[in-house]
């Protein structure tokens, strides 16, 4: 796989830009090599940091993690919209034209992020040699964050393409040994649950700082990733004892004002996000922005079926819907747009957070593991709690009496609270294929897909996404050229 050679130590520097009074301030040395790097803490802390920032870079342009965590979770589900300046390939996926041309497929970001989780496992042990400053426990730490952030990047992975190259090892010359053919699903997840408990037992709860405990992985971020990994591998015990450890540690809440989990960041409900600020800016902005360069809409069912109002009294609305989540004004994506509830956001002033975990989240995983176990009081118990906080309408949702029903009642649920935070067709997918698509819930998919496909692609994108193998996405074409122990997943070999 050549374009590892992109990810190689050597380009590290690249990655770091001068940041004032931000905990991913300290910058690597020009001239990055090993014999001449890797020789005190301060060196292990900024490759660390450099791991986070990696995620986080982006332009209009150019699709990195934050671009594609978005796009891979939202592009193909119900809740965005194409506006006029869509991209044409973002319109082709919308539309069911999904080939290994597509730069949607491109996984460069993520696994430039991988390659430098995987240099700091690699040489960050040595540097406790050569610094006598430098303990175990700052040495374990950071290796606890190399470990989660390498566990989440592959989790973003195997859930978009099903199959990928597992790489382990850190690429730090051009004598590494490029060409990786594709892992099955059950070894990356067994990779990914493997580094989890790695992490965990390495891991940091407090770093005494909020920014640094909502802005770089703990313990707590640690246990999230787990439930996630858990419920996906349907595994529900093992979720709920995950979830348990978030919630008894008393270190999170729902906020009362749900708006300010993206106007401000930081919040108390917060487990891990990536913090944005006026000097690295969140890359969103350009999908959403309500400028002429807005790429996405709000889909007109997500008022109609998620965020709806009292006929009867207008007063009485969702409080996660308009000028939250959105705003019904013009159709836009508020989570990332709005500066306050009436102010748009300037480019300047695009620092809404990335969230990947937060409290309702891991409520909400617990609520799905419980109602699959049929234990439906606990699964009503917490939806009641979320939908509280939410202000949900009663008539948005009829509470169900049977474990079935409460299933799709906390799916459904979720819609609502997580719309637009690169969860939603992961979720219906999640639901769909559970217990290998033989439950009667398999037709979620196939049911959005109904409801979102245009009359002219409706057979053709019915069609294909009753073909399982559909459900994930094609190797992108470059890395098929580049990679000759790569082949194409079997669905796109045929279509």
């Amino acid at each position: 796989m050549k374009k590892f050679k992109l990810y190689m130590l050597l380009g590290l520097v690249t990655l770091l830009f001068s940041r004032c009074d931000k905990f991913l301030d300290v910058q690597p040395e020009s001239g990055l090599t090993y014999e001449n790097y890797w020789k005190t803490k301060e060196e292990v802390n900024a490759v660390v940091l450099a791991c986070y920032q990696s995620m986080m870079t982006g332009s209009s342009s150019t699709y990195q993690v934050v671009d594609l965590a978005f796009l891979w979770g939202e592009l193909r589900a119900d809740f965005i919209a194409a506006n006029t300046k869509i991209s044409a390939e973002e319109y082709l996926a919308m539309n069911g034209y999904i080939t290994e041309n597509l730069s949607i497929c491109d996984w460069t970001a993520f696994y430039r992020t991988i390659n430098l989780c995987n240099t700091v496992i690699a040489c960050a042990p040595n540097v406790i040699n050569k610094d006598a400053t430098f303990t175990q426990t700052a040495l374990d730490g950071y290796l606890s964050e190399a470990y989660a952030l390498r566990a989440l990047m592959y989790f973003y992975l195997v859930r978009t393409f099903g199959e990928v190259p597992l790489k382990l090892d850190a690429t730090l010359t051009d004598n590494t040994n490029l060409t990786i053919a594709k892992s099955s699903a059950n070894v990356v997840l067994s990779q990914i649950k493997s580094d989890l408990l790695v992490a965990e037992s390495k891991s940091v709860t407090d770093y005494g700082t909020t920014l640094e405990n909502k802005g770089r992985i703990t313990q707590y971020a640690i246990n999230a990733m787990q439930a996630d990994v858990y419920l996906w591998c349907e595994q529900y015990d093992s979720c709920i004892v995950a979830c348990n450890k978030v919630i008894n540690s008393s270190q999170y809440g729902l906020i009362s004002d749900y708006k300010e989990l993206f106007q401000n960041g930081l919040t108390n409900e917060s487990i891990f996000e990536l913090v944005f600020d006026d000097q690295l800016l969140n890359p969103l902005f350009y999908m959403v922005d309500i400028s002429t360069n807005k790429r996405f809409l709000i889909d007109q069912r997500v008022i109609d079926d998620k965020y709806t109002t009292d006929s009867n009294n207008p007063d009485d609305y969702d409080l996660r819907g308009n000028f939250a989540s959105v705003r019904f004004g013009n159709m836009s994506i508020w989570k990332y747009l709005g500066l306050t509830s009436s102010t748009a956001r300037s480019e300047s002033q695009s620092y809404a957070p990335w969230i990947f975990y937060r409290y309702a989240d891991v409520l909400l995983m617990k609520a799905e593991a419980a109602a699959v176990e049929g234990d439906t009081a606990i699964a009503l118990s917490i939806v009641r709690k979320i939908r509280s906080r939410g202000g949900a309408l009663q008539t948005s949702a009829e509470e169900p009496g049977d474990a079935t029903s409460a299933l799709e009642y906390v799916i459904h649920e979720r819609g609502r609270e997580f719309a637009f935070e690169g969860k939603r067709w992961f979720d219906v997918l999640r639901t769909a294929k559970r217990a290998g698509y033989s439950t009667s819930l398999n037709n979620s998919l196939i049911e959005m897909i109904e409801d979102i496909a245009p009359t002219d692609r409706y057979a053709t994108m019915v069609s294909n996404i009753q073909d399982t193998l559909s459900h994930y996405l094609p190797i992108y074409k470059d890395e098929l050229e580049t990679d000759e122990a790569l082949e194409q997943n079997t669905f796109y070999k045929t279509n």
